[in-house]
């Protein structure tokens, strides 16, 4: 039986893709969704969230309770960080929190997912750095050592056609070649992991 998860779901991308890898690790997801006032069209995104693969969607409306609770006190306690920033999205975060404990304890979930949007951040950064490196050394092997190699072969050839050059400077100059195609296959190889590494934690296709 997989374990439930409660993820804080905004139907933007970092919770999107948060939604798509906890699915990927095998955790049922059940998506919370906090209306604190914000301009959203939640059934947009409870129907967003469904078709990432959560197991249910639940929006709670937390307007009343986020101003009386929480907007008024911060107002009558003057809070306003560092004198100069008023409090926005950080003021609903303590509500947020709260509501999505009682989820998870209604839902039977042992696990709240809120920790994880780092790890996830480093295995995209990961996988955008891999698929950089990749571009990089294709284009190398397309524009350079590839190029350099034929252009090698080719002045060898004429070389020893003219009886300039001998047969195994020839023959090394094959196998080079041979070996930088090979090495290019494998650089197109590591290119096709790393775009297939980023489509598995966005759940997308790379363009």
């Amino acid at each position: 039986m997989k374990e439930k998860v409660i993820l804080a779901y905004s139907g933007g991308l970092d919770t999107s893709v948060i939604l798509k890898w906890l699915i990927e690790k095998n955790y049922e997801v059940i998506a919370f969704v906090a209306d604190v006032g914000q301009q959203e069209d939640f059934e947009e995104c409870r129907n967003k969230a469904l078709q990432l693969g959560a197991s249910k969607v639940i929006v709670a409306d937390l307007k009343r309770e986020f101003i009386d609770e929480y907007v008024l006190k911060a107002i009558m306690a003057n809070a306003i960080y560092e004198d100069r920033y008023l409090l926005g999205t950080a003021l609903a975060r303590p509500l947020i929190a709260k509501k999505q404990i009682e989820v998870a304890k209604a839902e039977g979930a042992k696990i709240k997912a809120a920790g994880m949007k780092k790890t996830i951040e480093r295995e995209v950064d990961q996988a955008f750095s891999d698929i950089t490196s990749a571009i990089e050394e294709l284009s190398l092997f397309k524009k350079e050592i590839l190029v350099k190699a034929a252009e090698n072969l080719d002045l060898l050839n004429l070389g020893f056609k003219e009886g300039k050059i001998g047969f195994f400077e020839v023959r090394f100059a094959q196998k080079d070649t041979i070996e930088a195609q090979f090495a290019y296959i494998e650089a197109q190889t590591r290119a096709q992991l790393a775009i297939n590494a980023i489509e598995k934690i966005t759940g997308g296709a790379v363009k």
